[in-house]
């Protein structure tokens, strides 16, 4: 199948109403890697967020850099992407701890130490969405 916007709002939809998120306005866009790469290095989709306003605007890359090795097709690849990147809106009430703690230690740190910390934190957090993110899919498609 064709990837068209028409799919992607699709994916949305469905993940939006499952993660129960239909309390928060999100908005998706495609961007070219370089600037999805501009934001987030190493990425091929983000999240921007705004707590206060339940808002949120996913960014996916049109560049399809989003494949996932051993996937059965781009939809399948396309719709993890968009999930994970929801999962991230969903878990944002319990991120924001870290938010606030790395807005507290960067500027008194020796950037080469906040990095690394601040590294191995996202890494933590992406691996935990990701498990979640499988989880679901797993058993949206009804695999045990």
């Amino acid at each position: 199948m064709k990837i068209t916007d028409k799919l992607v709002q699709r994916l949305m939809i469905k993940w939006w109403v499952r993660l129960g998120l239909e309390d928060w306005r999100i908005q998706w866009q495609w961007n070219t890697q370089d600037e999805i790469e501009a934001e987030q290095y190493n990425a091929s989709a983000y999240t921007t967020r705004w707590a206060d306003e339940r808002a949120a605007q996913i960014h996916i890359s049109s560049e399809r850099k989003w494949e996932y090795p051993g996937t059965a097709n781009l939809d399948d690849d396309l719709e993890r992407v968009i999930l994970h990147e929801l999962t991230h809106v969903y878990f944002m009430p319990q991120d924001q701890p870290l938010h606030t703690a790395n807005d507290m230690v960067k500027n008194y740190l020796p950037k080469d130490v906040w990095k690394h910390h601040w590294d191995l934190l996202v890494a933590s957090r992406e691996g935990y969405v990701q498990s979640f993110v499988e989880l679901l899919l797993r058993q949206d498609r009804g695999k045990k």
